[in-house]
């Protein structure tokens, strides 16, 4: 598989076109969304073909170690906020730290782990509704958008069998906004802080029950 068959890197070819506010932290949360796509549609595929090496421990590694404080106990997309001023920067880097690495590593054949969730996306959302940082890294609606986006938007790049509930809750939050805000995505930004429990609240779901 090369790295140009992977949703992370095809990302990365184009932010603007996949991420509303471009950053490794908003890659990050579409890629967890495309991947809770594969869990909830019972779909056999590799890490890499939705990571690429994001995932590989020795990736990790080399991006923390830039900071010089390996100690840290960050990942990737948080290294490289550290490591740039300018979230461009930094994706841009993260481009080329990806070519890098799969030119000289052969893909791992790991799958997704579809045990991750014997429920389905109900139960998540009821999750991210009470504990948001566990799930998204945030409570920040910019949070809910990009895995939303990642869910649909990147599980529909993926070839991946229909998951309704994820596109019925993003049109639930986007029909709201749209009335309150006047456009389908405004809701995402003036929820920007601590916001994900109410754009849920939209779809109906009740951040004080988990």
């Amino acid at each position: 598989m090369r790295v140009v068959d992977c949703l992370a890197y095809n990302v990365l070819l184009d932010p603007d076109q996949w991420l509303g506010f471009p950053s490794p932290s908003a890659l990050q949360q579409f890629l967890i969304g495309a991947e809770w796509r594969v869990v909830f549609s019972r779909t056999a595929m590799p890490k890499w073909r939705l990571w690429g090496p994001l995932t590989e421990p020795a990736f990790d590694a080399s991006v923390v170690e830039a900071t010089s404080h390996p100690e840290l106990s960050i990942r990737w997309a948080t290294a490289l906020e550290f490591l740039h001023f300018s979230a461009r920067t930094a994706l841009a880097d993260l481009k080329s730290r990806i070519e890098a690495f799969a030119a000289d590593h052969e893909p791992s054949d790991e799958l997704v782990d579809i045990r991750m969730s014997t429920d389905g996306p109900e139960w998540l959302f009821a999750m991210i509704a009470g504990r948001p940082a566990m799930f998204l890294g945030t409570d920040g609606g910019l949070g809910l958008e990009n895995l939303l986006n990642g869910a649909t938007r990147g599980g529909d790049w993926l070839g991946l069998p229909a998951v309704p509930r994820f596109q019925e809750v993003k049109e639930l939050i986007e029909t709201e906004s749209e009335s309150c805000y006047g456009s389908r995505f405004a809701g995402y930004r003036a929820y920007r802080d601590n916001g994900v429990g109410r754009l849920l609240e939209w779809a109906g779901f009740d951040a004080t029950k988990r």
